[in-house]
């Protein structure tokens, strides 16, 4: 539609859609040279993300550990939550035996016989 309301003929239409169409340009986009920029960009993109991501866990990995070493309870061992028992028979007695006996003073998480070969 033309200022006056009126259309346009089809010749000066097509024209003026021509020229403010992008898909009518006449740009190769098959060109070597965009396909070497999408490559080139691709590749700069990528790296910068997992340079990125790399950055992001060793800020990680060092708050972590600083939180670690600051709480007590990361002091925690094996050891301090270990009982030996001392005198039991080497034959005759079974873990889930020894495991019944010391569940009647709190929760055992496990019962493993540790033996010592000479």
């Amino acid at each position: 539609i033309n200022w006056f309301g009126t259309f346009y003929d089809n010749q000066i239409q097509t024209t003026i859609f021509e020229k403010f169409s992008l898909a009518n340009q006449n740009v190769p986009t098959n060109s070597y040279s965009t396909q070497l920029s999408k490559a080139y960009a691709t590749v700069y993109l990528d790296l910068s993300y997992s340079i990125l991501f790399l950055i992001l866990i060793w800020i990680m990995e060092r708050y972590n550990t600083k939180i670690i070493q600051g709480d007590p309870t990361s002091k925690i061992t094996v050891a301090r939550f270990s009982v030996e028992v001392i005198g039991l028979p080497e034959h005759g007695i079974r873990e889930d035996e020894v495991l019944f006996f010391f569940e009647r003073f709190g929760k055992v998480a496990e019962c493993k016989f540790a033996r010592e070969y000479r």
